[in-house]
């Protein structure tokens, strides 16, 4: 069945995103990146559920983006951790015990999506995005309210430049329309 699923978002991912770009006539690095991640993110979100859900895609690859380089980050390759997400690893030497911060490995890059929305759907540190997210409030508006996601105070602006000149607000409607108009119909 995530075979199928696989195959029918990359067959609309074509038509959504290379078709309509007709500035050029091969697949980019870019192109390629949001094209891998979005079946992942759409799993993620099924899987999480509740207010995850309805998180919206160009906020996810925004962030994807920003933390990964594009998914050219060691800590993308390596750990296939698009977000910069961090964990404690304690470190015991003798009778000594220290804690340092690492970036979390995952095993698939899906698994890391995962942690993302579940962070941001049960984290107290993100009750204010999520009162916002039930409100349906658009992209823009909750990227102003991601709390202490990141303590670059030029952060939202960022994200709100990567969202716009990549056009990554189409996303959100195209989650809403493959789900309600393609997944249904052939049970996937």
């Amino acid at each position: 069945m995530e075979i199928r699923q696989r195959l029918l978002t990359s067959i609309i991912l074509f038509f959504l995103i290379i078709i309509p770009d007709t500035s050029f006539a091969f697949v980019n690095k870019k192109t390629d990146f949001i094209s891998s991640i979005l079946p992942e993110i759409e799993m993620a979100k099924d899987r999480v559920g509740g207010i995850a859900d309805k998180i919206p895609a160009s906020l996810v690859l925004a962030q994807a983006i920003h933390e990964s380089g594009w998914g050219t980050s060691n800590f993308a390759k390596d750990r296939k951790n698009l977000f910069g997400v961090k964990t404690v690893k304690v470190i015991r030497k003798n009778k000594s015990v220290r804690k340092v911060m690492v970036y979390k490995s995952f095993n698939r890059v899906g698994e890391g999506i995962r942690y993302y929305l579940s962070n941001y759907a049960s984290n107290d540190d993100y009750e204010e995005l999520r009162r916002y997210v039930s409100k349906g409030s658009g992209t823009h508006t909750l990227i102003k309210h991601l709390g202490n996601y990141a303590q670059d105070p030029e952060y939202a602006g960022k994200l709100k430049k990567i969202i716009d000149d990549n056009h990554l607000l189409k996303f959100d409607s195209w989650f809403k329309g493959v789900r309600q108009k393609c997944l249904t119909p052939f049970n996937l």
